[in-house]
């Protein structure tokens, strides 16, 4: 069974592993919660390349109100980026903000090569995404992490319905919060790109 972040429930989690899948675009895997931080610096110690940072976090109370049109709508996010780090820096942010960052249930973040050879993703309920035009470079990255290949990864998105849905929550840890360590990031100068 799938050892879940803090910040979400999932009804269903007997049903889920931790696993990759591959296809023309990369991999998709459930990774325990406990490996995410450690799956994240390997794959920022691979890089020779300058990196970038994406932080994904649900648009403010005040600018929710402001973008919204219709109740029916989804919830807008504001998408910001720090560019131009180090492999050091990017260990550093993940090491100093991971814990928050994987658990809270409302963030999603990752790390890409300015090149745009390679991006990882951490999205809700365990999953993480790498987009890769090297595939064959990332295999042996999940067998070092002992994560399993399957034909097909079901994620928690595929056990959902109106009946069963999935739950996400945001998270203090530490009396820290994922808007916490947005402030905190203005000194990395973090930027907002857009809101989606």
């Amino acid at each position: 069974m799938l050892e879940m972040i803090r910040g979400c429930n999932v009804n269903k989690c007997n049903e889920l592993y931790e696993q990759y899948q591959s296809d023309e675009n990369g991999f998709t895997a459930n990774v325990n919660a406990s490996k995410i931080g450690k799956l994240l610096e390997e794959f920022i110690s691979m890089q020779s390349e300058k990196l970038f940072f994406i932080l994904e976090l649900p648009a403010s109370a005040q600018r929710e109100q402001e973008l919204r049109t219709s109740n029916t709508f989804p919830f807008h996010k504001e998408v910001y980026y720090i560019d131009g780090l180090s492999n050091k820096k990017a260990l550093e942010l993940i090491r100093n903000y991971g814990e928050i960052l994987i658990h809270d249930g409302l963030t999603e973040f990752g790390f890409g090569v300015h090149d745009g050879s390679s991006e990882i993703m951490c999205y809700k309920y365990n999953v993480v995404k790498i987009w890769t035009k090297d595939p064959n470079r990332y295999t042996p990255l999940f067998s070092k992490m002992d994560i399993p290949f399957a034909k097909h990864c079901t994620t928690a998105w595929e056990t959902f319905n109106e009946n069963n849905p999935g739950d996400s929550w945001a998270l203090t840890i530490n009396g820290m919060s994922a808007y916490d360590v947005l402030h905190e990031l203005e000194t990395w100068n973090i930027y907002l790109a857009e809101i989606r």
